[in-house]
């Protein structure tokens, strides 16, 4: 519905594009994660944040699109950043971790840290919504959904015994 709106109104209006680029990039580490150099034998992480990544950056691209001029620089930017330091975590994921536990560890917890970032980043606009005493730029449907995907990777996690999944 959110991306929606973005395109039936032409303009971004209040809509933050956080939830998308921290969406995006969780998805690329997960990716990551899921590689047989990392955590072999996890093609359920690999195909669904394959997935994602694809939906996301159609996202991305489609706010990026109808974003004004000072929202697209600042999305590019916050991009392009979190593109670079998700390139210095497969750099050492990949080449100063040399077995597949450390390599767990290290793309877990980066994992784990960009994936709390994309639970909160619908938060991003809640002094938006303090201020207007309006939710109508806060992503209900998006907040929702990140509930019921943590929910299930929680339970994939417990049966997979696998904790940085959770």
């Amino acid at each position: 519905p959110t991306l929606w709106r973005i395109y039936e109104s032409k303009c971004t209006r209040e809509y933050s594009a956080l939830p998308y680029v921290c969406t995006l990039f969780n998805c690329a580490l997960w990716l990551l994660y899921g590689t047989p150099y990392v955590k072999p034998n996890s093609i359920i992480i690999l195909t669904t944040n394959g997935i994602g990544f694809v939906l996301e950056l159609f996202y991305l691209v489609s706010y990026v699109a109808f974003a004004s001029k000072t929202n697209k620089t600042k999305t590019i930017w916050v991009t392009m950043a979190m593109g670079v330091a998700l390139g210095g975590v497969v750099v050492v994921t990949l080449v100063a971790v040399h077995t597949h536990g450390g390599r767990q560890l290290v793309a877990g917890i980066a994992c784990i840290v960009l994936s709390l970032a994309m639970y909160a980043s619908p938060l991003s606009v809640l002094g938006i919504v303090i201020h207007t005493k309006s939710a109508e730029c806060m992503p209900f449907f998006l907040s929702l959904f990140n509930l019921l995907n943590a929910l299930v990777w929680t339970a994939y996690s417990v049966c997979a015994h696998d904790i940085f999944v959770a």
